[in-house]
């Protein structure tokens, strides 16, 4: 089982922490970061984004390493049953495929910032968000406890953004037993009855073209900008889209817009 903490202990800097515990059993071990990205097919250079890049063993003794290409690092494991990865990432992109971190909330999309060991992606993980007790996590992986979320492969759990805030909005609705939340995070007071109307009308149409849906509980993960924006990604148990302006989200034009993006993210 693979180990992932994230962290943002100073928000104004906009850098999370991440931290990646390990076992490991060959005398080297090639560790990497993604260059895919789930819902969006194009490569990313994420690894850019990583500074303050650091590897201890078991007993806390520095691993030596070498970056041998953009996005892969190997690393000397010949005395070590273990490795804990450390570093910081940059995270100031607000948009729908991204991670950013203020005072407010953090938003991470797994597939930025969290390594992997190569050819071992069907490796069961387990996340602990460490953010204040007060704050909501909204996130289509399982819950172990109130920070924890558990992954069954690594494959789930790159594809599987989260937002953790103490000021979000929050409902649900139930279509043929299938349960759909909506998080809404920034300035934005929506009209929940009004949402989830439109929401299970456009979802009992889908359901009825597809005949059935891969999971039991989806997501949508509703970023609100102050500012002009219209962008959405999707995943299996959950699609980010990122809006704005919020004062604008229940008029017409805008309203339709999140109608389509909603709906077009879930079919």
């Amino acid at each position: 089982m693979w180990q992932y903490q994230i962290s943002s202990p100073n928000p104004s800097t906009r850098y999370i922490q991440v931290s990646f515990k390990a076992n490991v059993n060959s005398d080297s071990t090639l560790v990497k970061l993604p260059k895919w990205r789930p819902g969006r097919y194009e490569l990313g250079n994420f690894a850019k984004n990583v500074r303050d890049f650091i590897i201890t063993d078991e007993h806390n003794n520095s691993v030596q390493f070498e970056k041998i290409d953009s996005h892969s690092w190997m690393v000397n494991t010949i005395s070590c049953n273990e490795i804990t990865i450390t570093f910081n990432y940059y995270a100031n992109q607000l948009d729908a495929g991204a991670c950013f971190t203020d005072a407010d909330f953090l938003y991470v999309n797994p597939v930025h910032c969290m390594p992997y060991l190569d050819g071992l992606l069907h490796t069961e993980c387990v996340l602990t968000i460490d953010v204040d007790v007060a704050w909501e996590i909204a996130c289509g992986l399982k819950p172990l406890s109130k920070n924890v979320l558990h992954a069954a492969t690594y494959h789930d759990l790159v594809d599987s953004p989260f937002i953790a805030s103490a000021s979000m909005h929050h409902d649900s609705f139930e279509v043929d037993g299938i349960k759909f939340h909506l998080w809404f995070q920034g300035q934005v007071n929506p009209d929940f009855d009004r949402i989830k109307k439109d929401f299970i009308a456009y979802t009992k149409k889908q359901l009825e073209v597809m005949h059935t849906f891969p999971v039991a509980e989806y997501h949508y993960l509703i970023l609100i900008t102050p500012y002009r924006f219209y962008h959405g990604v999707e995943h299996t148990t959950s699609t980010v889209l990122a809006l704005g302006p919020g004062y604008s989200l229940m008029k017409p034009e805008f309203y339709k817009e999140l109608l389509g993006v909603a709906s077009h993210e879930l079919f």
